[in-house]
């Protein structure tokens, strides 16, 4: 997953899940190993499980998110479409 997804907490590492509801939901997750800007999680997530790896700082457990397709975020300053 991308590395960008994971945040550091006072209980350790974690990621924001985003349920069937559309909801973020805090998830403890443990890091094999990270290469560049992807890491391999070693537990924590099921595969197929989406993460917020953009807008983190804006969450908190129980926020609505919106998933965009791969591919339709700007880069770091860019304009949006």
């Amino acid at each position: 997953m991308p590395s960008s997804a994971i945040q550091r907490g006072p209980q350790g590492m974690f990621a924001y899940v985003v349920g069937p509801d559309q909801k973020a939901a805090v998830r403890a997750v443990q890091i094999e190993r990270t290469e560049g800007d992807v890491a391999v999680i070693a537990g924590g997530l099921e595969p197929g499980e989406q993460v917020v790896a953009d807008g983190q700082f804006q969450l908190k457990p129980g926020s609505r998110v919106a998933a965009k397709p791969p591919g339709t975020v700007a880069p770091t300053g860019a304009p949006a479409p």
